[in-house]
């Protein structure tokens, strides 16, 4: 199972959105915003499952599947796509800690629910750094993962 969250720096903070005679244009203040920023992160949660069960992998077994995947990130303009400039992607086990900071965790707190620890849930992260230049903020990105023979097993695609 996989989740996807994108990030970079404070881009999607109070950004708004303008239609115009231009069509539509990205506001941040009295800024225009017309390409991305030269760096963005994608964090991908992964917990895997022991095939046809509903039990979690091993840590072991559990890396050694997330290290296998092929992971492709894209931008697309209209129906043309094109590989990013850079990607470098990291694969590790969240902590408790890390866990607990989330967005998602902290509004469990606040329904008085309790976040349980992901290393017990077996929850990982695989984080992909991308860096690129000059990509108009139009653009989407398209994250795919895949295994080794070419069958995909996730896709997520952003876009403002």
């Amino acid at each position: 199972m996989f989740g996807a969250r994108f990030s970079a720096e404070d881009l999607f903070d109070d950004i708004a959105v303008l239609q115009t005679a231009r069509g539509r244009e990205y506001q941040k203040g009295a800024l225009t915003i017309s390409e991305f920023p030269s760096e963005l992160k994608a964090t991908i949660l992964s917990w895997p499952m022991k095939c046809g069960k509903p039990e979690l992998e091993n840590p072991e077994s559990a890396r050694n599947a997330l290290e296998s995947i092929v992971l492709r990130a894209e931008w697309k303009t209209r129906r043309k796509a094109r590989s990013v400039g850079k990607l470098a992607v990291t694969i590790r086990q969240m902590s408790a800690e890390e866990w607990k900071q989330r967005p998602d965790a902290k509004k469990l707190d606040d329904l008085g629910l309790q976040a349980s620890d992901p290393t017990a849930k077996g929850i990982w992260i695989l984080e992909a750094k991308i860096q690129d230049a000059h990509v108009p903020i139009t653009d989407s990105l398209t994250i795919t993962l895949a295994s080794t023979d070419g069958k995909r097993s996730a896709r997520f695609s952003a876009r403002l």
